[in-house]
């Protein structure tokens, strides 16, 4: 039985780190599945069934979500016997407290944990999809990995094309009626590669 959810507010624009111990509720690419799911309200049964995972195995992830505060509980609906809370992120984009740095004990976790939650979705997304193309998906996939030495200002100026890049290519992009349409991600990090 569904009932309507009622109207609500617009989901923010984004939702802060405000502490280093929310970090390791994104460090499982399992939870960011969960967390790209839920830009609409769902119950956990609704989870499971978009992910084809028993019901049982998502309550733990939705938990840890929702008590770091990058889930919320936005309805609670009446489903058949019992009550059943639907779900929602807390903004559409997950960026750390502009003093978040300032108030971190461990660096080498934080810094573990920062690059998991970029790496370890990309892992997930690459393999699969190139799986499909080995299946007949005639879907472009593009890996690569590019080192150059670069000066400050160079690696700034390559910073800002990518910066632009996105803003310009990615930008309202989530919305679109074109059938033809698929769903693509652009991971990318400029870095030095300095492991000392």
């Amino acid at each position: 039985m569904t009932t309507e959810i009622p109207d609500l507010p617009e989901v923010p624009e984004s939702v802060f780190i405000e502490d280093p111990s929310q970090i390791a509720a994104l460090e499982s690419p399992f939870r960011m599945r969960i967390l790209k799911l839920a830009d609409k309200p769902m119950s956990t049964r609704e989870m499971a069934e978009s992910l084809h995972v028993p019901v049982t195995r998502l309550y733990h992830h939705v938990n840890m979500l929702t008590d770091a505060g990058f889930l919320e509980i936005v309805h609670t609906r009446k489903s058949g016997a019992r009550l059943e809370k639907l779900y929602r992120i807390a903004g559409k984009s997950i960026t750390p407290a502009p003093d978040l740095l300032e108030r971190v004990d461990d660096p080498e976790a934080v810094a573990r944990s920062a690059a998991s939650i970029v790496v370890g979705p990309l892992r997930v997304e690459a393999e699969a999809a190139i799986l499909r193309r080995f299946e007949g998906d005639g879907t472009k996939v593009v890996l690569g990995r590019t080192v150059a030495m670069l000066t400050p200002a160079e690696a700034e100026e390559v910073a800002d094309v990518i910066e632009t890049l996105v803003d310009e290519k990615f930008a309202d992009r989530d919305d679109t009626d074109d059938p033809a349409a698929v769903e693509y991600t652009f991971t990318y990090a400029l870095l030095t590669s300095q492991l000392t």
